[in-house]
């Protein structure tokens, strides 16, 4: 699955249940454009970030549910 946007892109592997309770198990790349990532490089936070990926993006992954989904970083 892949979601391109205008600041940035994310790219997703993973599952979706269609039955309930809706079940979420997705990891994948969220990538950032330049224009994002100048506009941010003064933080600490979105420079650690990209420390250990450069080029790569940021690695996420969202599981839980529809409902209540869990969206961690790293």
């Amino acid at each position: 699955m892949l979601g391109p946007g205008a600041l940035m892109s994310l790219d997703l592997e993973g599952e979706v249940s269609t039955a309930e309770p809706l079940d979420i198990r997705l990891k994948g790349q969220l990538n950032p454009g330049p224009s994002f990532v100048s506009k941010l490089s003064t933080l600490a936070s979105v420079k650690d970030l990209f420390r250990d990926t450069p080029g790569k993006g940021i690695p996420i992954s969202i599981s839980g549910t529809l409902r209540h989904p869990e969206i961690g970083f790293r």
